[in-house]
């Protein structure tokens, strides 16, 4: 899976370095495209399986894992899930800027089909830097937590299984992502964590 023999061990070294001392030692939150070979594969891809990281798998706009059988009609992909997901975010028909003239995907500045987990991996991200932006001094593992306990447990899944951060599911880890909630938590929580 590596660039080269030991680049993932390397990588994991550097990733695991930002995560613990990044942003003047409060940490980097890290996130990470689960993956697109759902069908086949269910684990999250490397490097979004590394225990430092945020992995993030991809739900339909009707608030399921993307799958083939999914209400958005694309049979022919599915996200990652299974052990190792943190939380899920919409990657389905996500509507994006595009490169220009034959560099881009469409000949306009604008993409409104942007699929995946590389779709649903930046919303999850845009919504740990709101809460980073909002409440900057929030640690790297107290905004990890938030963005786990604000997710939402849609999609009639199992959450029985419980995690560091609550409750879970195979298919959706802690929920799809909750900006508002993660937000207002983030900012509660930064109070808690220095008293």
């Amino acid at each position: 899976l590596g660039l080269f023999p030991g680049s993932d061990t390397l990588i994991n070294a550097v990733i695991a370095e930002v995560v613990e001392t990044g942003r003047g030692g409060l940490g980097v939150p890290m996130l990470f495209s689960s993956g697109n070979d759902g069908i086949t594969d269910t684990i999250p891809i490397w490097p979004a399986r590394f225990e430092k990281t945020i992995a993030v798998g991809a739900t339909s706009m009707c608030d399921e894992h993307k799958t083939p059988t999914s209400c958005d009609g694309e049979s022919w992909w599915a996200g990652n899930w299974g052990t190792g997901l943190d939380v899920s975010a919409p990657g389905v028909r996500v509507a994006t800027i595009d490169m220009l003239g034959s560099n881009g995907f469409h000949n306009t500045e604008y993409f409104n089909t942007f699929n995946g987990t590389s779709a649903a991996c930046p919303n999850a991200a845009g919504v740990m830097a709101l809460v980073l932006s909002h409440t900057p001094s929030l640690p790297e593992w107290l905004a990890r937590k938030t963005l786990a306990l604000t997710a939402e447990k849609v999609g009639d899944y199992d959450y029985s299984t419980w995690k560091e951060a609550g409750k879970w599911s195979y298919e959706l880890g802690y929920g799809r992502v909750n900006a508002y909630e993660a937000v207002t938590y983030g900012a509660s929580a930064v109070n808690d964590a220095d008293r």
